[in-house]
């Protein structure tokens, strides 16, 4: 089983299949309900800056949906701005 630990190996497994491009989902927070915003946001940009870091030369390839906490919008509106989904535009 492929995970993100090694994204040039996903790649190349992606290639052998004749993937072009896999847009990443998290479902981690699928059902899951947090009762403190704060550790929801907290949550959100840990995750949000590991995808961004792991991927950050495979976005073309990898791009990801960003995380945002959504019970703060401040914060939401900061990994949005600041993540960019893994895409550089």
């Amino acid at each position: 089983m492929l995970d993100l630990t090694d994204p040039a190996k996903h790649i190349e497994a992606m290639d052998a299949l004749d993937i072009d491009v896999q847009v990443l989902i998290s479902t981690f927070y699928i059902g899951m309900e947090l009762d403190n915003p704060l550790e929801e946001a907290a949550l959100a940009r840990g995750y949000n800056r590991w995808m961004a870091e792991s991927l950050r030369v495979h976005t073309a390839r990898l791009p990801w949906i960003v995380r945002p906490p959504l019970r703060m919008l401040e914060r939401a509106i900061e990994e949005l701005l600041g993540s960019k989904g893994g895409r550089n535009t």
